[in-house]
């Protein structure tokens, strides 16, 4: 009883101590103290923005825009999203993806939708965000972002925080 009471033991320390650890605790360490692209303008990727899933899911809920007018690139914008609802789907589809065709009706445009920074905290759940060029709601991450020049903008989803 005794030997396969240290089995039990031994691999129990095993199944504690999995050899990914190392490499999460090294993530970790890199999102909480190293990494600000949250806060500087995130690390948008074209690629992932352009996707085709994007199209079935801004199809599913469904998500549009309609332009009213044209933005000249030569200026950075502060744009205001409403409704907020739970989670702003549109917002997500048409300053996040390609999915309604932003860029191509705005060409020169570079959108940031932005979130809570509480959102920057959940492990690969960021990188899937910065891809998208969401940020943070920080007033510091907007200043950088505006800050970066012409053509440069941000959208808020207006009355989220009183609810968040």
């Amino acid at each position: 009883m005794g030997d396969r009471g240290s089995n039990l033991h031994r691999s129990s320390l095993r199944s504690s101590f999995p050899p990914l650890w190392p490499i999460l605790a090294a993530y970790m360490i890199w999102v909480l103290y190293i990494d600000k692209s949250p806060e500087h303008g995130g690390r948008l990727s074209p690629w992932f923005r352009s996707m085709g899933f994007w199209r079935y899911f801004a199809d599913y809920y469904p998500a549009s825009f309609l332009k009213t007018c044209e933005l000249p690139p030569d200026r950075p914008y502060v744009f205001g999203y409403h409704p907020h609802g739970i989670i702003g789907m549109g917002a997500i589809c048409t300053f996040a993806t390609e999915s309604t065709g932003f860029s191509a009706a705005f060409p020169g445009i570079i959108p940031h939708l932005l979130t809570l920074a509480t959102n920057f905290r959940v492990p690969f759940y960021r990188d899937i965000i910065l891809a998208m060029g969401i940020c943070s709601v920080s007033k510091q991450s907007c200043s950088n972002i505006l800050k970066k020049g012409p053509g440069n903008a941000i959208t808020i989803v207006v009355g989220a925080r009183r609810r968040a």
